[in-house]
């Protein structure tokens, strides 16, 4: 099985994007997705999403507040997508 991804923009963002689902383990609801320029937590149960900043090499770290992150609702397109994802494929985390 390949990387699953989704696609959509978040917050700011002008483009729709493709993001891959980071296996992470970040508890029930909350999803890691990662694009080329950005990183995003999402809490699929509250709608609620952290995204970083645009950077070269988006890391994990870049979720926090103090390296420029900010909370946004995230788009119920992709909450669909992500949920739909954990149907077909079961949970994404990493054992």
């Amino acid at each position: 099985m390949g990387f699953q991804s989704v696609t959509g923009k978040l917050g700011n963002m002008r483009k729709i994007v493709d993001w891959t689902v980071c296996p992470v383990n970040t508890g029930e609801g909350i999803m890691v997705i990662q694009s080329s320029r950005r990183i995003a937590k999402i809490d699929t149960k509250t709608g609620k999403a952290v995204l970083s900043k645009s950077a070269n090499y988006p890391i994990y770290m870049m979720l926090n507040e103090f390296m420029g992150a900010k909370e946004c609702d995230c788009p119920q397109d992709i909450i669909d997508q992500l949920n739909d994802l954990e149907t077909s494929t079961g949970p994404v985390r990493i054992v």
